[in-house]
């Protein structure tokens, strides 16, 4: 069925909605309103997947099957990844550091602590005069700075000794060990820290060489190089 367009007078399909002569609007455009139901239903079932990747839909399964164990693969090393990530730095923090033996025994001089000078000291080596020991050094530097002598220090230098030196400290342990047996040495360092004594009578700055030694988790101050 046609039409006569009322402009030009020519011929037109009746399902024209412009003249194709003279380009007359021949009439309104129908504009089909769509329900949000049949949106929804439409997305809802058409693959979008199968359309962009071109696979069938069994086929479709599979990659999304391989594609979850994938992740769960990826999960699971991440857990474990941040799991020894963690454990390693609670362990860290629970164990001794090279410097914090050092560090405790002088700190165990500034505040009178002997347990805390003991305590840095390599184990199985502390007998019943070590009491006697500390007792006669701590007095020992009273008189030469005076009773209220402080002492600040500073790590200038800390490297690692090799395993010929970790060697000879192995032999040389049994020596001076409760048990007479050898410690299980597994690293060693050599510490140098410079330390400034004042006191009332005297005051002067010194440099001391610590050789550090790990047994087990925690390190310790050779019994050779104590103060």
């Amino acid at each position: 069925m046609s039409k006569i367009c009322k402009k030009c007078g020519n011929i037109c399909d009746n399902d024209s909605i412009y003249c194709p002569n003279c380009g007359k609007k021949q009439r309104k455009s129908v504009k089909k309103k769509l329900k949000l139901k049949d949106i929804i239903n439409f997305y809802r079932n058409f693959n979008f997947s199968c359309f962009k990747t071109g696979l069938k839909p069994k086929k479709l399964k599979a990659l999304k099957r391989y594609r979850d164990t994938q992740n769960a693969c990826i999960m699971l090393a991440t857990f474990f990844c941040v799991a020894i990530i963690i454990t390693s730095i609670v362990f860290s923090c629970l164990t001794q550091s090279s410097l914090e033996a050092v560090k405790n025994m002088i700190n165990g001089i500034q505040s009178n602590s002997n347990s805390k000078y003991c305590d840095a000291l390599c184990p199985n080596t502390l007998d019943e005069n070590s009491d006697m020991e500390y007792t006669q050094f701590k007095s020992a530097l009273s008189q030469k700075y005076g009773e209220d002598f402080k002492l600040k220090y500073n790590i200038t230098y800390k490297g690692n000794m090799t395993k010929q030196e970790i060697s000879d400290l192995k032999e040389k342990s049994a020596n001076f060990t409760t048990n007479s047996k050898p410690l299980k040495i597994s690293s060693a360092k050599t510490i140098e820290v410079e330390i400034k004594f004042s006191g009332s009578l005297y005051s002067s700055t010194v440099f001391k060489d610590f050789r550090v030694i790990k047994v087990g988790v925690n390190w310790y101050v050779w019994n050779e190089d104590k103060f």
